[in-house]
């Protein structure tokens, strides 16, 4: 049996509302179940919040996958920059509030007319994906685990990535 390579991540906020995040990796075993992985993520988190006086204001895991390894594309695919944004506005179930997820480097076929095709077959998958049913009781959610139920709108934007504005524009050659 394998194993499958997690990060954990803990962040902490101090008395002047500043946030800070710390990781560490773990190879768990393929065939460790949710609940253990997250009495492990717990037991880690625990023994790092022991170590420091800031409150924690979020504990999670991620799997990490080697995108080439899944079919992935690790090179770019076009001209698009990771500002050039595809917003998708979801429903979510009970509740008046919605919750807003993003497409960096959103792809110019799915653009028509200064906003987002939602007739594209590449929009029409994602919504499908996200919107539908996960296994057999699983679902996609907002942070607080409230069940996303439809696509109520999306958006065309452009997000700041300074660091590699700043570092693109400097290259030389």
């Amino acid at each position: 049996m394998a194993n499958q390579l997690y990060r954990f991540t803990i962040t902490v906020v101090d008395d002047d509302a500043v946030k800070a995040s710390t990781s560490q990796y773990v190879q768990i075993p393929e065939a460790t179940t949710g609940t253990n992985i997250a009495a492990t993520l717990v037991d880690w988190a625990t023994a790092v919040s022991a170590l420091s006086d800031g409150a924690v204001t979020r504990v999670e895991a991620s799997l990490v996958i080697d995108p080439g390894t899944a079919g992935l594309p690790v090179t770019p695919g076009g001209s698009e920059e990771v500002s050039e944004y595809g917003e998708f506005q979801w429903s979510l179930t009970g509740t008046d509030m919605k919750w807003t997820s993003g497409i960096p480097a959103l792809v110019e076929a799915a653009v028509s007319g200064n906003q987002m095709d939602t007739t594209n077959a590449d929009v029409i998958a994602y919504t499908t994906l996200i919107t539908g049913a996960l296994f057999t009781t699983g679902f996609f959610s907002d942070p607080k685990g409230i069940k996303i139920t439809g696509r109520n709108a999306t958006f065309l934007g452009t997000r700041k990535h300074r660091k590699q504005q700043h570092a693109k524009s400097f290259k030389l050659g």
